[in-house]
């Protein structure tokens, strides 16, 4: 499938039905169930109305629709689809019910993305360091490293799922980036895929930036997340010019989110699963509603998301302006983490305050 073949009209299509999908949910669904309805209450919220964690659900079953009945595209796409299924599963029930344990959630992922790396085939061969690339020759190293990457990446996702149009907005800065390397290396293929896939959760991120009421929930975010680890594997095969640091490096901000929560949490004596509400991103939320004339915490969320999203995009500014190689771009990766940190405490010093 040739890009300039490729119809403009399906990506304005897929805009229009995820924008209108996202609408009707919010509309009609509080009128017939309260399944799914996510209120204010709990350690991590951001937000202080209640809203729907359905956003991602629509985001497959659109991406199902138009992959399998409007745009073919190969194998590997479709294998990719269907494998997400045992981790939809869980997802979604955690977004209907709030029930579903994180242990069992983390382990429909490590299903997942056993499956596709399995039955896709793709796996990270190299990494431009000797002795670690020696290792990955190994199959069973490498597509254990993999489906670990993969399943990171997804719950990565899933940790800055709070503030309105973060976790979306990361997803489509990280995914044009993808697309950049895709049509640079003549991937046509998983070119047209992520365009597709950006035009459907941009659909989604304008109602959710505009009204607040839905978010991209468990289901959402895992699967981005996932499919974005996916297509950062894909594009750095052997044969590629693509550094896999490079594409590590687009999602640094959720990658630090999550080991530091995790490294946070057990060293005070909890549960890495248990929620709290040290992210950077709720910090910055908190900053900013207290800092308002104006209190309307719509508002202050949506904001406050704005602010995040623009630091958690500057690797991908970086990567754009200097296409950093190894081992330049572990420099930028060392200056962007020491400035997260250097964020993080301030935002925990001025929290003192208020």
């Amino acid at each position: 499938m040739e890009f300039l073949n490729f119809n403009f009209y399906i990506l304005a299509i897929s805009f229009s039905v995820s924008l209108l999908s996202s609408y009707l949910i919010i509309l009609f669904w509080p009128k017939f169930t309260s399944l799914g309805v996510d209120n204010q209450y709990g350690v991590q919220k951001t937000h202080t109305e209640k809203a729907l964690r359905l956003g991602g659900l629509a985001i497959y079953l659109l991406l199902i629709f138009f992959c399998f009945f409007v745009v073919q595209f190969d194998w590997k796409i479709s294998i990719l689809l269907l494998s997400i299924f045992p981790l939809l599963i869980f997802a979604l029930l955690e977004d209907l019910t709030n029930k579903i344990s994180p242990s069992i959630r983390l382990f429909s992922t490590l299903i997942t993305a056993s499956l596709i790396i399995l039955l896709t085939g793709s796996k990270l061969e190299e990494v431009d360091i000797l002795w670690i690339d020696n290792l990955l020759t190994i199959s069973t190293v490498s597509i254990s490293f993999t489906i670990i990457g993969l399943t990171a990446t997804a719950n990565a996702f899933n940790f800055i799922d709070g503030l309105n149009g973060l976790s979306s907005g990361l997803s489509l800065v990280v995914l044009s980036i993808l697309a950049y390397f895709s049509l640079k290396e003549g991937n046509l293929e998983i070119f047209n895929f992520i365009i597709l896939l950006m035009s459907i959760i941009s659909g989604f991120f304008v109602i959710n930036i505009i009204t607040g009421k839905i978010f991209l929930g468990d289901t959402g975010a895992y699967i981005l997340g996932i499919i974005i680890a996916w297509i950062g594997v894909e594009i750095t095969s052997k044969d590629s010019n693509i550094s896999s640091w490079a594409i590590f490096f687009i999602i640094l901000y959720p990658a630090i989110e999550l080991l530091f929560s995790v490294f946070r949490r057990i060293s005070s004596g909890k549960s890495p699963f248990n929620p709290d509400h040290s992210h950077l991103h709720s910090m910055v939320f908190k900053f900013v509603k207290n800092n308002m004339e104006n209190k309307d915490n719509r508002f202050s969320n949506t904001f406050s998301g704005f602010i995040t999203l623009i630091f958690a995009s500057i690797p991908s500014i970086i990567v754009i302006l200097f296409n950093p190689t190894y081992p330049l771009v572990i420099h930028f990766i060392l200056i962007y983490i020491t400035l997260y940190f250097l964020l993080f405490y301030l935002m925990k010093y001025l929290k003192n305050d208020y």
